[in-house]
């Protein structure tokens, strides 16, 4: 039913399966599906997916670990996104012990330690991010605002100008503030400043 379209149904049916049997670890992958998708609550629907992953861990495991990474992911860059850095930091961490390459865990970690001041752990995030995902313009703005700060300009505007071609709307004015603080030679349009105090250091 949940593969037809007939989620409602589905969903219904798992209900008066866990009324019979608790520990049903399909009809909990199905509840969880449904309040995943179409409640739009992913930490209910993930809440179902642990349960029948420990109740069926060969067949659900792997489904369960998939549902947690998505959520620490999403949840990681909504903080990224309303300025909770700190929380922010802490759940890309965890993304990134479970996935390495995870663009996005490096993508929000970097900009974590960019307001926390840790200019050269930001590059260093912000290129593994690029190398996951070579069109994330915001990986390219970070590292290139890290570089300025370095006093590294050339760099700087290199990734400035990748960036305004993903997104020019957005990226271009960038471009030309840098281009005309090139010609003045003035200092760094950015500055290292901690904003943020991060406990845990990146391995």
């Amino acid at each position: 039913m949940f593969t037809m379209g007939r989620r409602e149904e589905a969903f219904a049916w798992a209900n008066r399966a866990l009324q019979a049997n608790p520990d049903d670890p399909d009809a909990l992958v199905i509840r969880g599906r449904y309040l995943w998708k179409e409640r739009r609550r992913p930490d209910l629907g993930l809440e179902e997916l642990k349960q029948a992953a420990q109740l069926d861990p060969e067949r659900y495991q792997d489904l369960y670990q998939q549902g947690r990474m998505l959520v620490l992911r999403e949840r990681a860059l909504d903080r990224m996104g309303k300025g909770d850095f700190a929380r922010a930091f802490e759940d890309a961490n965890q993304v990134l012990a479970a996935d390495p390459r995870s663009a996005e865990g490096h993508l929000v970690r970097g900009t974590a330690l960019l307001e926390a001041g840790r200019v050269e752990e930001t590059i260093k995030d912000m290129t593994l991010a690029l190398k996951a995902d070579p069109r994330l313009s915001w990986a390219l703005f970070q590292r290139a605002v890290a570089l300025e700060m370095l006093g590294q300009r050339g760099r700087a505007l290199a990734d400035f100008k990748r960036a305004a071609v993903l997104d020019p709307a957005r990226f271009q004015p960038m471009v030309d503030k840098l281009l005309r603080a090139q010609a003045e030679g003035s200092p760094p349009l950015w500055r290292r400043e901690a904003k943020v105090r991060l406990l845990a250091r990146p391995d």
